[in-house]
């Protein structure tokens, strides 16, 4: 008899060690997974985070670059406006384009035409012709005094250009000054 009690007394205790130690790797499964849950939605709390920071640091740096390239074209409308001279001479505007660290500056008359460049090839083109050149006709009418252009291909080759566009004195002629991004 004692045999018999022996053996399910053994067979008992070894059903309910392996009973517990299911129960154990159940509810250790059931925490880790919900740890691991509760970890993935900490990180993607902290990526979203840092994507709004990143947002705001961009539009911030894009506010500055906008007003840096502002002040060029001012700086280079100003020059132009000083010295009318300075705008019939390719060289002299690639030497103030290079001064101003940009890489073109344009001069359009009243009906929308380049009249003096930088870059001589772009002498006579009608910005009525392109959709990106149209945007800066609205400097003509003298309602605007700056237009700031968002980075996007250019009329002449395509480039991928943010140009900037003053209005130059009586409103007889227009400044235009672009950097490539």
């Amino acid at each position: 008899m004692q045999k018999i009690f022996r053996k399910n007394t053994i067979m008992v205790m070894t059903f309910s060690v392996m009973v517990m130690f299911l129960i154990s790797c159940v509810t250790n499964m059931y925490y880790v997974v919900k740890q691991r849950n509760n970890m993935s939605i900490v990180k993607i709390d902290q990526i979203i985070s840092m994507m709004q920071n990143n947002k705001t640091e961009l539009e911030s740096i894009k506010k500055n670059l906008d007003e840096d390239y502002l002040t060029r074209a001012r700086a280079a409308a100003y020059v132009i406006e000083m010295n009318p001279e300075k705008c019939s001479n390719v060289d002299e505007l690639q030497e103030l384009a290079k001064l101003l660290n940009v890489d073109e500056i344009h001069a359009i008359d009243a009906d929308g035409i380049i009249r003096s460049s930088s870059v001589e090839k772009y002498v006579g083109i009608d910005f009525h012709d392109g959709d990106q050149t149209r945007e800066f006709l609205q400097l003509l009418d003298g309602n605007l005094e700056y237009f700031i252009q968002e980075a996007q291909p250019n009329t002449a080759e395509s480039k991928m250009m943010k140009y900037v566009g003053v209005a130059v004195g009586s409103g007889a002629s227009r400044g235009n000054s672009s950097d490539r991004t």
